[in-house]
């Protein structure tokens, strides 16, 4: 009898000191022992911000939007890398299996495998295996290069996810400029939108997904509700539709799209200044002419142009000349317009690069919610405090800048 009860509590003393799933490293246990938090307010659009601060407020508000699933219901996410290296992705992780283990939630995963083999020197020590094994309760698919492309330029971008359903009963979306990593979420500025219980929306973005997912299985054309024809190792929509999910204040746009096509400069081109106004541009990098050319249109229409960048001029990343103020570690994508009554945020995992659109997969919203660009104007206006005009370079500066040892670049993505 003595011997039982001595192996009673040896048992339960092992037990309180067991992580709660399997084998864990000490930040996951931590991980493991938090409350899963819903958000406070599920429905209507917040804008959410990472300042390259230590506790990361954006990847808190992923945490609560992933703890607002409702049981029984499917969150999909794609993301270009997830990188299970700290507390706040080891948290995310935790909380998507506990949702799946305890509410029955259903996760599939989209990545963009590439970058696990051999990867980036900013994801090096990452392997596709010890992502699968972190994820083993979702369903993990990869795509090589781009899912919509087998180009070899191409990567799978995105970074958004959707509930199927959340507690309150509707559905929502939270759309992104950070992959799931440390240096992200801690070293970088980045901002997200979420949307609850806009469904126009929240299926643009479903129905994008399981085209991936079709990508990823190897069989882009099998899904019947997105048809796509093939050209030059790319697949386009067929319905030469841009703008997608549009409700009142919101839409979306996904790449890879043809070359012709520049929904943002479009966009840009409704906006008139009359002589006053404000466009605050923030990006890793300026070398879209399209877009450009809108910028300085605004910008001669009497609208106060504002630009922040993280590489300075004197590199192939920079070519616009318009005033730019460089900013380390930022890795957002935003412009947000106000003229008037009018307002427009732009925003997602594109940057306004030559070449993003026409091969990588990427998300773009608009949003002329005022409340909406308000956020991003404070946001801005945080930031720029901290910025410095941007001086052209010449080529050993650049190549100086570039090199280890200099100047930290935040993730080229």
């Amino acid at each position: 009898m003595r011997a039982r009860v001595v192996l009673l509590v040896l048992l339960a003393l092992v037990a309180g000191v067991m992580p709660a799933y399997g084998t864990a490293s000490a930040p996951a246990q931590r991980a493991s022992q938090r409350v899963c938090m819903p958000l406070t307010r599920p429905s209507g659009q917040h804008a959410w911000f990472d300042v390259a601060t230590v506790n990361s407020q954006l990847a808190r508000q992923w945490e609560h939007a992933i703890c607002t699933a409702a049981n029984g219901s499917t969150i999909d996410l794609a993301i270009w890398f997830i990188g299970p290296n700290g507390r706040d992705t080891l948290t995310l992780i935790d909380d998507l299996r506990r949702m799946h283990e305890f509410h029955g939630v259903h996760v599939n995963v989209i990545v963009g495998k590439s970058n696990y083999e051999p990867g980036p020197g900013y994801i090096k020590g990452f392997s596709y295996p010890q992502l699968l094994s972190a994820l083993s309760f979702a369903h993990v698919m990869s795509c090589y290069y781009g899912c919509r492309s087998s180009r070899r330029t191409a990567i799978a971008h995105s970074k958004f996810m959707t509930i199927s359903r959340n507690r309150a009963g509707f559905p929502a979306v939270l759309e992104s400029s950070a992959n799931w990593d440390t240096e992200q979420f801690e070293q970088t500025r980045q901002s997200g939108i979420y949307f609850g219980d806009d469904v126009p929306l929240y299926r643009a973005f479903i129905q994008r997904f399981h085209s991936m997912a079709a990508c990823a299985r190897g069989n882009c054309a099998s899904d019947v509700a997105d048809p796509v024809r093939k050209s030059h190792g790319v697949w386009y929509d067929t319905d030469h539709v841009i703008w997608r999910g549009i409700s009142q204040s919101a839409a979306v746009y996904f790449d890879p799209l043809p070359a012709k096509d520049d929904p943002v400069a479009t966009r840009l081109s409704t906006m008139r200044c009359h002589g006053h106004g404000v466009v605050d541009v923030m990006t890793l990098y300026l070398t879209r002419v399209a877009v450009i050319r809108q910028l300085k249109r605004l910008r001669r229409e009497g609208c106060s142009l504002r630009i922040l960048v993280e590489h300075p001029l004197g590199t192939r990343y920079q070519v616009s000349h318009l005033g730019e103020r460089c900013l380390g570690l930022t890795h957002d994508k935003v412009i947000a317009v106000k003229t008037g009554k009018q307002t427009l945020v732009i925003a997602g995992s594109e940057d306004w690069a030559t070449t993003s659109a026409l091969t990588h997969d990427q998300q773009v919203v608009e949003d002329t919610r005022p409340s909406i660009y308000r956020a991003y104007a404070a946001y801005y206006q945080r930031a720029a405090r901290g910025s410095v005009p941007c001086r052209p370079l010449p080529p050993p500066a650049a190549a100086a800048y570039l090199a280890p040892g200099g100047l930290r670049l935040a993730n080229e993505s």
